[in-house]
């Protein structure tokens, strides 16, 4: 079993949502799972964390998935993706904020 820890700060509100993509990049297919957890305050610290989101999806090799707009209307998230296969260690994940698109000023 592989886990893989990150985290999302967002103290400011500038996002409401964001994306974690993971590819697997070996041959066979890998079991994983997503776990995304917040605490009202950022100051609460890991023993106040609630679970959000939990999703699990198997990735064949070469495969790409994407698991889209997980919200984020909190300081601070925290996420693990977790593994538990042979090829665990033939992922790799990027997390990324979906930040507004405000129209162009007048001119």
């Amino acid at each position: 079993m592989a886990i893989i820890p990150f985290i999302v700060e967002n103290e400011d509100r500038l996002f409401q949502t964001f994306d974690v993509r993971v590819f697997n990049y070996g041959t066979d297919p890998v079991s994983l799972q997503l776990e995304v957890s917040f605490a009202l305050n950022s100051s609460d610290g890991p023993s106040a964390q609630q679970l959000y989101v939990l999703r699990t999806v198997e990735l064949l090799g070469g495969q790409l998935f994407t698991f889209a707009n997980i919200f984020a209307d909190f300081d601070v998230m925290t996420g693990k993706l977790i593994t538990w296969d042979a090829n665990e260690y033939n992922i790799t994940f990027n997390v990324s904020p979906d930040f507004p698109v405000f129209p162009p000023p007048f001119g």
